[in-house]
């Protein structure tokens, strides 16, 4: 019986995680995968762990993922970090 390759969960993490750290852009998930997804067996375990691991990073606060409609293409960016409070700080004069 032939063993089955697969893209785990941390690894698919992992490699958003550099890759999302990289753009400030909404970016299909698909192009963040290009260099994962030459290989046709690879495609199913790669998009799935991928989708898996932006689901969480969403769910984290880390990711912003949109989709215009079913099936279609999934878009994802790296949230902004929320800036702190300004905050008024009076001075004796």
């Amino acid at each position: 019986m032939r063993q089955r390759v697969v893209w785990s969960l941390k690894e698919a993490r992992e490699q958003l995680e550099r890759l999302v750290g990289v753009s400030q852009d909404w970016t299909r998930l698909d192009s963040f995968l290009i260099e994962y997804l030459v290989e046709p067996q690879m495609r199913t375990t790669v998009l799935a762990s991928s989708f898996s691991a932006s689901l969480e990073m969403v769910k984290e606060g880390q990711l912003e993922l949109q989709q215009e409609s079913p099936f279609a293409p999934l878009w994802l960016k790296r949230r902004p970090e929320p800036r702190p409070e300004l905050q008024v700080v009076e001075t004796k004069q």
